[in-house]
């Protein structure tokens, strides 16, 4: 599971757990992130997009949903490979019949796993 699945699905169950009775159910309710920053292979991104949808209203704040997007994009950063990994990787590709890309991999890799402990770990405040 992408990291952008994961979202979906914790934004679901943050939907589950607060929806009163009168509200549509979790299947009727679906959000998913932009991603704006560099993507990698498996489709991980280095940044998403904050941006508020009304769909999120008895969910989460705007103000909430800023602050766990900023962590999270703070997160995947500091993990994300660098410039010059990313580089190498893919100018080396061919010459290594993509061995290369092992190293930008395991960081996006990391960056991706990291990201979804921290979205597991998120209290949300009323």
């Amino acid at each position: 599971m992408d990291l952008v699945e994961f979202i979906s699905i914790f934004l679901a169950t943050l939907a589950d757990m607060h929806r009163s009775g009168n509200e549509s159910s979790i299947g009727d309710v679906s959000y998913k992130l932009r991603a704006v920053g560099q993507k990698f292979i498996g489709g991980v991104s280095s940044r998403y997009e904050d941006k508020y949808d009304r769909i999120l209203e008895n969910v989460v704040s705007e103000r909430e949903l800023t602050r766990i997007i900023d962590d999270l994009n703070e997160i995947l950063i500091s993990y994300w490979p660098c410039t010059t990994c990313f580089l190498y990787g893919y100018i080396c590709m061919p010459c290594t019949l993509g061995m290369s890309l092992l190293a930008p991999g395991f960081c996006a890799s990391q960056s991706e796993q990291h990201g979804q402990k921290f979205l597991r770990n998120v209290s949300l405040t009323a």
